[in-house]
């Protein structure tokens, strides 16, 4: 029902050392903002060519998920800007650039970005839902391998 999502949370459980492997995300004003970061070919090749994602071993994927929160848990998909940036441990840093992806009532945001070599990668990313007042700061690091 939903490929890309569960693709999404296979590959990050999958290639994420154990710490990473919490589900990492942000309650603030009425969200639940999901994030991580994952290699591009854990993507199977079919999700990957139906939604534009470049598979390669020297790519990643930043996945941003917004979610109303709600008393039953369920929420819904929300709509947010989301911007940022990625930076290796030597201070090169890339701008992330995300587009949204519709998948039947579930709603992503996906940034590709280069891996080169073993590295650990910062993200610097910005979500303003719509709707909300200002936008919420995530700051995290994903340790990454080139392939």
């Amino acid at each position: 029902m939903r490929a890309l999502f569960a693709c999404v949370l296979a590959a990050s459980a999958a290639l994420a050392p154990l710490p990473a492997t919490a589900e990492q995300f942000l309650r603030a004003g009425g969200v639940d903002i999901h994030y991580n970061a994952f290699h591009a070919d854990a993507i199977p090749a079919d999700v990957a060519r139906t939604h534009g994602i470049a598979r390669s071993r020297n790519r990643g994927v930043v996945n941003v998920t917004v979610r109303t929160t709600s008393a039953d848990g369920l929420g819904r998909a929300a709509q947010a800007r989301v911007t940022g940036t990625v930076a290796n441990l030597a201070g090169q840093v890339s701008p992330l650039a995300f587009r949204e992806v519709r998948e039947r009532d579930a709603l992503y945001y996906l940034a590709e970005f280069a891996i080169a070599g073993e590295d650990r990668y910062r993200f610097e990313l910005e979500v303003l839902p719509t709707g909300a007042a200002r936008a919420e700061s995530i700051r995290f690091e994903q340790p990454l391998v080139g392939r």
